[in-house]
């Protein structure tokens, strides 16, 4: 698979760890986060090639882990930018409820 750097998007830190108040979340305690300077936390929601349409409608998959060792990994082997790992006490991801659907 061609990943590219258009694949993913970010998080700002600030709005991960205080929730809007009227979203629904996804919260994650205790993760390995890969953060990516000036931008924040990392995730996969890539882009079809003919259409420019996201998979996802809010954020996509999480680039976290519970375990440093396998984020500090796939951190520094998956991803076509350079970024930071951190342990975040809690992050709140807005989801879309439609994304569960079936």
């Amino acid at each position: 698979m061609d990943v590219r750097e258009s694949d993913f998007m970010f998080l700002p830190e600030d709005q991960a760890t205080a929730p809007v108040k009227g979203l629904y979340f996804q919260r994650f305690s205790g993760f390995w986060w890969a953060v990516r300077p000036g931008h924040g936390l990392v995730f996969f929601n890539p882009k079809n090639r003919r259409t420019g349409r996201r998979k996802f409608s809010y954020f996509g998959a999480p680039q976290c882990n519970t375990d440093e060792r396998i984020k500090r990994l796939t951190a520094t082997e998956a991803l076509p930018f350079e970024v930071e790992v951190k342990k975040l006490p809690l992050v709140f991801v807005p989801v879309n409820l439609r994304d569960y659907k079936d």
